[in-house]
């Protein structure tokens, strides 16, 4: 008799699928509809698999830590034998779904699908090829005929109406956050709006604008909220310049001796506080009024010594959004603080992670970065809540024969392609035209090479800054398309930034600032 033993890659997927069923009711209901039990090769998947879908069919939710309360029960009737090899293996699938803070179920249903579809082709040729050796002709047709295919994920797609698909929606929104992942804070949040799974963001800014800066604090904001984050530096900075900036961050120390020493900081302040009318402000009347009624600072922060900004009103409707600067004096990180600090970050933050792949210029396609998410998975079983690509312009055509536009369309079809397959975050820059070297503020005539990139992504912002703003520590953000958000697309929101600190994000607020002369 011929044994047939389950291949190692077989039981590392089935390990994957039935960790999803222990955290998500959708994988429970997707996998309960297909009889997708039957296709299980391992004893102790089938065993769990069956208690998660005797949880679901009486509570309607996924087990998660409820399992180990489960196992307790269900364990006097294994064999002995069998109840301690089952518990061996929920004990290594805990810390997997523990640390687990935004589960990817649709992932997860689309990978399990696949599984179970190869699964099902394999029985049927094993039952074809049986019976074709006995020299039953009919019955091999039977079997043929007889073939249903795995679905669940319906393609074709579903009733509007349905009351299935409407339970679908449920345990989505309810399980998973819906498609929520983070959220900046602040005015800047406001603008940007959620970050969500199968959603695409650009930021579009003349060279050298910042865009790195904010790429890396959105990372590190996913992170917070316990993302899988991964950054693919793709040549526009080296490895050493990339963690000479992350430590940065993490220390709020800047990383070279230049910086050391008086640093002018800004922070947020309130314009009625600094023009002087309000009764809560301890102003020394900083601002004045032009004769267009334009505010301007006719006292600058190393004149104005016992300016005190005040934001006592801030998040009500009365709190109008200025910038002030605070001295402090900087010191350079030292590799022990650079230490202390990560590892706390990471322990604070430890259901989120950050990967940075640096890649030299003009050696990665955005082909390049689907196949790392593939293999990242196959060796951690993780799959990213947010990619970050600093940034698509540098990426490599996958066809170089084609017209120059048209290869900079298939870069960005494809990365739109990965934000809906992995059902992830993807977050880009791209550079302006020659022309946006001459605005005070972008817009959608300033694309480069071909406007049909902006027809991939979901939202599209430009980071803007003059020559003084940058000297004074202030950027702007301006909403340039929104698929389905109902923000402005005229609003801007002014960011105040202490790069020397390695901090991109301190502040943010609507509308701009006083004039500075």
């Amino acid at each position: 008799m011929k044994i047939e033993r389950t291949r190692p890659e077989d039981a590392q997927a089935e390990r994957k699928i039935v960790t999803a069923m222990i955290m998500s009711g959708r994988c429970i209901r997707a996998f309960r509809n297909q009889d997708c039990n039957r296709f299980f090769q391992t004893r102790f998947a089938r065993i769990i698999a069956d208690w998660c879908f005797k949880y679901f069919e009486k509570y309607e939710t996924a087990p998660k830590s409820q399992i180990a309360n489960i196992f307790e029960v269900e364990s006097d009737y294994l064999e002995q034998d069998v109840a301690d090899m089952v518990e061996r293996y929920l004990e290594s699938l805990s810390q997997e779904f523990e640390n687990t803070n935004h589960f990817n179920a649709q992932y997860w249903i689309d990978y399990s699908e696949e599984y179970f579809r190869n699964r099902s082709y394999k029985e049927l040729a094993k039952e074809i090829s049986k019976a074709a050796d006995s020299g039953d002709a009919k019955k091999a047709e039977e079997v043929y005929a007889g073939f249903k295919h795995v679905q669940v994920a319906m393609p074709e797609g579903v009733d509007v109406f349905d009351q299935d698909h409407i339970t679908d929606h449920r345990l989505a929104v309810e399980e998973d956050k819906g498609a929520y992942l983070f959220k900046m804070p602040g005015a800047l949040g406001e603008l940007l709006g959620d970050i969500e799974r199968d959603t695409f963001f650009g930021f579009l800014s003349r060279e050298k604008a910042g865009k790195s800066w904010l790429l890396m604090e959105l990372g590190f904001r996913g992170v917070r909220e316990g993302c899988n984050v991964v950054s693919f530096d793709v040549g526009d900075m080296t490895e050493r310049q990339s963690d000479n900036r992350y430590y940065s961050y993490l220390t709020s120390k800047p990383f070279k001796d230049r910086y050391e020493g008086r640093y002018w900081k800004p922070v947020l302040d309130c314009l009625w506080n600094q023009e002087g009318s309000c009764d809560e402000g301890c102003s020394d009347n900083v601002v004045k009024y032009d004769d267009k009624d334009r505010p301007y600072f006719n006292k600058m922060y190393k004149e104005a010594r016992d300016h005190v900004p005040c934001t006592k009103c801030k998040g009500t409707k009365r709190f109008r959004g200025s910038v002030w600067w605070k001295k402090e004096r900087l010191k350079k990180w030292t590799w022990k603080e650079v230490r202390e600090k990560t590892a706390w970050f990471e322990h604070r933050f430890r259901k989120g992670s950050f990967r940075r792949v640096n890649r030299p210029m003009s050696s990665t396609r955005a082909s390049d970065i689907e196949s790392w998410i593939l293999l990242n998975h196959d060796r951690t079983g993780i799959i990213p809540d947010v990619v970050l690509i600093d940034y698509a312009d540098i990426l490599l055509p996958e066809n170089g024969r084609v017209e120059f536009r048209h290869q900079e369309n298939e870069k960005w079809r494809m990365l739109r392609r990965i934000s809906q397959k992995y059902h992830c975050a993807v977050i880009t820059a791209t550079q302006s035209d020659a022309a946006g070297y001459k605005k005070r503020s972008l817009d959608l005539m300033n694309f480069s090479e071909d406007k049909r990139k902006y027809g991939h992504v979901t939202h599209f912002y430009a980071i803007n800054k003059t020559k003084t703003e940058e000297d004074h520590g202030i950027s702007r953000i301006g909403a340039l398309l929104l698929r389905e958000d109902e923000m402005a697309i005229i609003r801007e929101v002014t960011l105040l930034q202490a790069l020397r600190k390695g901090r991109p994000y301190v502040a943010s607020f609507f509308g701009s600032y006083p004039k500075i002369s």
